[in-house]
């Protein structure tokens, strides 16, 4: 099976191909793949950001993608700073 990252983050990439090793998944970058574009996060959830990412990415790919996003809540603060 083969699973495009959807980052540009080199620390992201090898933490989720760590998680995954002993699986027989064969991970893609965007840089391996020569793609250059980001996406914008224009949504106000972390789920719905990586949703739109997968979206974008399989569309210019074709592939599968796992895509992540993240940011801060701390609960003190009513989830702020939130999705950055």
């Amino acid at each position: 099976m083969d699973i495009l990252i959807a980052s540009h983050n080199e620390g992201k990439i090898f933490e989720i191909k760590k998680y995954f090793e002993y699986f027989s998944i064969n991970f893609f970058d965007l840089r391996s793949l020569d793609i250059h574009e980001s996406v914008s996060e224009p949504f106000d959830t972390f789920q719905q950001n990586s949703f739109h990412k997968a979206d974008y990415y399989s569309a210019i790919s074709g592939m599968l993608v796992l895509a992540d996003d993240s940011g801060l809540e701390v609960e003190c603060l009513n989830g702020r700073p939130g999705v950055l």
